[in-house]
């Protein structure tokens, strides 16, 4: 009966959300982020920077234009969290970065 099998997957979702929820509270959610943002094309950048900020959990957004430059940003900052990295770019591609050991 159709009412029955709608009943049952309301019920199993409802089960699986909560199952969710119980698993979220093993992971920290964490804020304050710094982020470092590499990408050759500044609007790209601008426009990450603003939706990153705008998520509450990012406290700096730091730019690098290239790959040479994030090596350089890397090298001077031990805070950076989190590496968005663009894999085309001129100097030193995404790649490149990738393989760096700093």
């Amino acid at each position: 009966d159709w009412a029955a099998y709608f009943a049952e997957t309301v019920r199993n979702k409802q089960s699986n959300r909560y199952e969710g929820q119980k698993n979220k509270s093993k992971y920290e959610t964490r804020y304050n982020l710094v982020v470092l943002a590499v990408d050759d094309d500044l609007i790209n950048l601008k426009l990450l920077k603003s939706m990153l900020k705008k998520s509450g959990k990012v406290a700096e957004v730091i730019e690098a234009r290239n790959g040479s430059d994030a090596i350089g940003v890397l090298k001077s900052r031990a805070d950076i969290d989190l590496i968005l990295l663009d894999i085309m770019m001129p100097n030193m591609d995404g790649y490149e970065v990738c393989q760096i050991k700093i």
